[in-house]
């Protein structure tokens, strides 16, 4: 019997709520998982933010070419601000697959492409796992990928993320500000009991280093999707109705983002 104000969990296989302890003894149906339409579609955002851009393109030149509007198309190569968005959906799509694939073996939950409520965002992934809730922002760059180390002494500079010979740090702030609205969404569920929530980049297709390739930066981890998959899955004190309960919350929360340009950055997906 389940006192007043007291926390419990919602099994979604037996459709009934149970306190901590007893959803943590209670075995579950492992082939329970949440479906496609629960999920969302990875890269559904990114997607419709370039096909629109690339019609409007079209349209453009064609309205400015009328004979040889279809010759220019052919021959010359997209804008970078437009298929900027194709290859982060395809980085989000490949990444959503492995997460898939996990998913459906009932070892995590996971959800793709949801809304920020009152951002032009959007999270790319969240991933439930026995350890906590991971917030997965996928980064399909090139080039490799490394930690320059701001030196020592009383002028110490901070440490900076490059991939490509480029300053990537700023997407660190930007995940783990993600990952705190996340907490937010799981309201009280977050500190009591106590849920992990982490932030996490995911670089698909960098270069890592062989020796010294970092696994956090600060309070992010930075992984490539072997290494998502470790963390995603680490052992922990999360069972699967637990899981499943947690995941349906953040579903209803954040729902799936709609494609339209109020849920992406203006400036691209990257």
């Amino acid at each position: 019997m389940l006192s007043r104000g007291e926390l419990a969990w919602w099994d979604p296989a037996g459709r009934r709520a149970q306190c901590e302890e007893c959803a943590a003894a209670t075995p579950s149906d492992p082939w329970a998982v949440l479906d496609t339409e629960e999920r969302g579609r990875a890269g559904a955002s990114a997607q419709a933010v370039y096909e629109r851009r690339a019609r409007a393109r079209e349209a453009r030149v064609r309205s400015r070419h009328p004979v040889l509007g279809g010759a220019i198309l052919a021959l010359a190569e997209e804008p970078t601000a437009i298929t900027a968005w194709r290859t982060g959906a395809e980085g989000e799509r490949r990444l959503g697959r492995r997460l898939d694939r996990l998913a459906e073996t009932g070892r995590v939950e996971v959800l793709h492409d949801r809304a920020l409520p009152g951002s032009r965002a959007n999270l790319d992934h969240l991933d439930v796992g026995p350890s906590g809730v991971f917030v997965i922002d996928a980064k399909r760059y090139r080039g490799k990928l490394e930690v320059r180390r701001g030196g020592a002494g009383s002028r110490r500079e901070p440490d900076r993320l490059f991939v490509g010979g480029r300053d990537r740090t700023r997407l660190v702030d930007a995940a783990a500000g993600q990952a705190e609205q996340v907490r937010r969404a799981l309201g009280h569920l977050y500190s009591a009991p106590p849920i992990m929530v982490m932030a996490v980049l995911c670089f698909v297709g960098a270069e890592w280093p062989l020796v010294g390739a970092p696994a956090q930066f600060g309070e992010v981890g930075v992984v490539d999707p072997r290494g998502l998959e470790r963390l995603a899955t680490r052992p922990g004190s999360i069972g699967h109705n637990q899981r499943l309960s947690l995941a349906r919350r953040l579903a209803a929360a954040l729902p799936p983002a709609a494609p339209t340009p109020a849920h992406v950055s203006p400036a691209g997906p990257g």
